[in-house]
């Protein structure tokens, strides 16, 4: 009986672990129809998609990165010593 309280709760813990990828993967399958009649495989809706995912990505990498860019390192090492 133990060992069935122990499964049930280490099968437990890993549902709830991954709750959010469950998630992700109904909402997956239900895009086809948030899509209204059109493939979810085509090719321009993909491409836009990726273009989208991309661009956003490298904003998100160019706007720290310039910031640290502009930081100007002599004040800063002065002060951590």
């Amino acid at each position: 009986m133990p060992a069935l309280v122990g499964i049930a709760t280490v099968v437990s813990f890993g549902l709830d672990q991954r709750q959010c990828e469950v998630a992700l993967r109904l909402a997956a399958r239900d895009r086809s129809s948030i899509l209204f009649g059109m493939n979810p495989f085509h090719a321009l809706a993909l491409g836009a998609v990726g273009a989208i995912l991309v661009g956003s990505a490298l904003v998100a990498i160019y706007v720290p990165s310039r910031r640290a860019a502009d930081v100007d390192p002599a004040p800063t090492l002065r002060d951590d010593g």
